[in-house]
């Protein structure tokens, strides 16, 4: 959400490809030219998955109504009025009790000379937001066959940007100076 909110604030058109990877030929021949790609902290981005998806699930005494399909109100959009109750089960076990809400509890599990490390290292596929990689994310770059796929009219330029304020800089992200640099150039 982060580089979608920085574009519509400046007013600049884009196309969202979120939460997962979506290789298919409209990205690959046109008319996108340019792709941006928010490169987060890992530690930031573990942290803000682990939260976002618990916070989607019911609790144990919520007041927010369960999702229910064909609801116009899906979590995701109003997290603050709606949650999922019976789906993703297997997910909300772990956030919600095997981790009790807390991310560092995860991280631990996560360390090599855990007892645990093996089992957690799967259970934190089940974390949407987490799952995927940069190398998922930019497949169709390294992969011949989907190169090959992008057409004249397709990506010309990747450019990979942080979103994180960086210090001395007027705590502005690079995403924020190449748009604003971006906009001067066309005025």
């Amino acid at each position: 959400g982060t580089i979608e909110f920085i574009l519509k604030d400046y007013h600049v058109a884009f196309e969202r490809n979120h939460p997962r990877p979506r290789f298919d030929l409209k990205l690959l021949r046109g008319p996108t030219t340019t792709l941006l790609i928010n490169i987060r902290d890992p530690v930031d981005r573990f942290v803000s998955a682990f939260k976002w998806r618990a916070l989607l699930f019911c609790g144990k005494d919520d007041t927010r109504v369960k999702y229910t399909k064909g609801n116009k109100r899906p979590p995701h959009i109003y997290p603050d009025k709606v949650c999922y109750g019976g789906d993703h089960q297997e997910e909300k076990q772990m956030l919600h009790q095997d981790f009790q809400y807390d991310p560092n509890l995860l991280a631990e599990a996560l360390c090599e000379d855990s007892p645990d490390f093996e089992t957690t290292a799967e259970k934190l596929k089940l974390i949407a937001h987490a799952r995927y990689s940069l190398n998922d994310w930019l497949k169709f770059l390294v992969d011949p066959e989907m190169y090959s796929a992008i057409g004249p009219k397709g990506i010309r330029k990747v450019m990979a940007l942080t979103t994180e304020p960086r210090v001395g800089n007027n705590h502005t992200s690079l995403l924020d100076w190449h748009t604003q640099q971006a906009i001067l150039e066309l005025y």
